[in-house]
This record gives C-alpha cells, structure tokens and sequence, in this order.
C-alpha cells in the first residue's frame, strides 16, 4: 500500500501543479475579451495598411503607364507629324493641280463646242440648237427602234445552245 500511496501522492501532486499553473495562466473575461478584440483590431489594421499599400502600388502603376503613353504618343507625334504634314502638302498640290486641269478641261471643251457649232452650223446651215433638239430626237427614237426591232428577233429565235445568232 505504501506504493500506492506514492502514486495516489504524486498524481495528487500532479494535479495540484497543473492546477495552480492552469489557474495562474488563466486570465479573467475581461481579459480574453479585450485579448480578442484587440486581435480583431490589429487584423483590421494589417488588412487596411495592406489595402492602403496595394492602392498607391496600383496609383503608381497608373502614373508609370500614363508617363509611358505620354512618351510613346510624343515620339509618334514626333514620328508622324512631318509624314502627315507632307501627305497633306501633296494632297493640296494635287487638289492645285486638279483645279488647274479642270479649268483646262472647261476651257478646252467650250473651244470643242464652238468649233462643233461652227461645224453644225456650215452643214446644216441652221443654227445649233434648233438642230441639235431636233437630231437628238431622231436619235432618240431610231435608237429606240432598233432596240425594239432587236428584241422582236430574240423572242422569235429558238432557244438552244447551237444557235448561231449572225453577225
């Protein structure tokens, strides 16, 4: 039995430390409330210096990519400016050009005109313009004629793929 007390002393021991140190790490309510919400607290302010970080990391980012489109805009303005400045000068050049022809064109056609009247006019000997409404109704309506005559002469041909149509 004196083993058994030694045991039941010891275990007794035992349990008397690990009650006084349980009792001694153990802190009250309050404590373990105030424990947690300042845990809480710091969690919060970890997450909002972290957001706080990732915001200017991501405004600098922005500053950094404007300051490169900047750049790169310059340097294609630099690039493209002159190039369109010259397609621009060449397009006015044309456009100078192409008014002068025009005028030419105008010029050269009423000098056509005159000269065809003239020459109307030595032929029929009657003035152009009675002429000219009067030969372009004729035109007109022989041109009509023939177009009538044409068709006639297709719908009165059999259709095969060995019709010869005759020049």
């Amino acid at each position: 039995m004196k083993r058994d007390r030694g045991h039941v002393s010891a275990a007794l021991a035992t349990a008397v430390f690990l009650a006084t140190a349980g009792l001694a790490s153990a802190k009250p309510a309050d404590s373990q409330e105030n424990s947690l919400q300042s845990q809480v607290e710091r969690m919060a302010s970890d997450l909002k210096e972290e957001g706080t970080q990732a915001l200017e990391a991501a405004a600098e980012a922005a500053n950094n990519a404007v300051e490169e489109s900047q750049e790169a805009l310059a340097k294609a303005e630099k690039t493209w400016s002159p190039r369109l400045q010259a397609f621009q000068q060449t397009l006015s050049d044309q456009k100078a050009a192409l008014a002068m022809m025009g005028e030419d064109t105008a010029a050269a056609f009423d000098t056509w005109k005159e000269a065809a009247t003239e020459s109307w006019n030595e032929l029929w000997a009657e003035p152009w313009s009675e002429t000219w409404s009067e030969s372009w109704a004729e035109m007109q309506n022989s041109a009509s004629r023939v177009v009538e005559w044409f068709r006639a002469w297709l719908e009165k041909q059999p259709v095969t793929e060995k019709t010869e149509i005759p020049a």
